[in-house]
């Protein structure tokens, strides 16, 4: 071997040894929830809860916040989509699940197509644990992270350089402005990509709103008024830091009203994010703002992992792996302060980002 070649080996190595401890910390963590379990386990909790509205009952039952997985976690989507979920209680459940698991699976796809990741690494990144456990249990939370990728960037036209879309009003259509409302109608909490939305082309964010708002009014004779009083509830109790499956949010750690500040803030901060990365930095900003954070709650940060050396990013995934809040957090922290000083130190930055030599005002106030 050459000296040349012998030099490009040894500055391979560290990626590779990151490589490697990844990638056996995806093979414990999966077998982990191949035993806890099974196929599209998530998808169960709607249909309960369709199956107790159809008859008669609350589909909001506060006893579940009781349960321990892998029995049933409490229902907390909106009421509207409880018209949705009752026609398909008639057809076989197990139809009903291959589909659900194809769209989860899609929705995967999708994302990593709009991020830029080659097809030969989507094996790979479907692995990923945060991923994997996504679309393995059937959680809806995958298909917001497609319409979170289709909203706010471009189809790729090189690998792993991402494609965001401008900030001119036409950049941002009613399309876009759909899909930003949409998870804020399934989440709440996450309202951030539809603030953005607005910032860049308020009206078309209007537009897109509006159309789920009208979906949501025409259920209105079917769900009745008095339900959405039962669902606020049940928000107000998911948010309790004492609920054993919140996860990790900041609540769990920081005295009140600090996360309520922080939960808050984020909608403003959203607001003043300019440029190109402003969409990569409301994905950082829909996972601190969550009242709950779970294990797949960080593929949000995906964008923002591709914005930065390959050797970070894999070191921050490794820290999602472990499923353990100290080294989870580390993560988060880790790669928020090495996008942010990108900006300064081009070397931190990813090498197919697009950066400039020099430093980058990519985050300043809005004006």
């Amino acid at each position: 071997m050459s000296a040349r070649g012998l030099a490009r080996a040894l500055r391979a190595l560290p990626m590779l040894l990151l490589l490697g401890v990844l990638l056996a910390a995806i093979v414990h963590q999966a077998l982990g929830i191949l035993a806890a379990f099974s196929i599209g386990s998530d998808l169960t909790i709607p249909l309960r809860a369709a199956e107790r509205w159809a008859s008669g009952q609350t589909p909001y039952v506060a006893a579940e916040f009781l349960n321990l997985p892998p029995k049933p976690l409490p229902f907390l989507y909106p009421p509207y989509v409880l018209p949705v979920l009752v026609p398909l209680l008639e057809l076989p459940r197990a139809l009903v699940l291959g589909a659900w698991e194809l769209a989860c699976l899609a929705g995967a796809l999708v994302a990593l197509d709009r991020f830029a990741i080659p097809r030969r690494w989507w094996p790979f990144a479907l692995a990923w644990t945060p991923l994997a456990e996504v679309v393995w249990n059937g959680n809806l939370h995958v298909l917001l992270l497609a319409a979170f990728a289709c909203a706010f960037w471009e189809r790729p036209v090189r690998p792993w350089q991402l494609r965001p879309r401008g900030e001119e009003p036409s950049a941002v259509g009613v399309r876009q402005g759909f899909l930003a409302a949409a998870i804020a109608a399934v989440k709440i909490s996450q309202v951030q990509p539809w603030v953005l939305a607005a910032r860049r082309n308020w009206r078309a964010a209007v537009a897109g709103g509006a159309v789920l708002a009208v979906l949501a009014l025409a259920t209105l004779p079917l769900t009745g008024v008095a339900i959405y009083v039962d669902w606020l509830h049940q928000l107000q109790r998911a948010a309790d830091p004492a609920w054993h499956s919140i996860g990790w949010p900041l609540a769990e750690y920081l005295p009140q009203p600090l996360p309520l500040a922080i939960t808050l803030g984020s909608i403003p901060a959203v607001w003043l994010l300019r440029r190109r990365d402003a969409a990569v930095w409301t994905g950082l900003l829909v996972i601190v703002a969550a009242p709950t954070i779970l294990n797949y709650s960080w593929i949000f940060a995906m964008p923002a992992m591709l914005r930065v050396r390959r050797e970070i990013a894999l070191l921050v995934a490794l820290g999602w792996t472990t499923y353990a809040p100290g080294p989870s957090w580390a993560a988060f922290a880790l790669l928020a302060a090495t996008l942010l000083a990108s900006y300064r130190v081009p070397w931190l930055a990813a090498p197919a980002s697009g950066v400039p030599s020099g430093p980058r005002p990519d985050l300043v106030p809005a004006t």
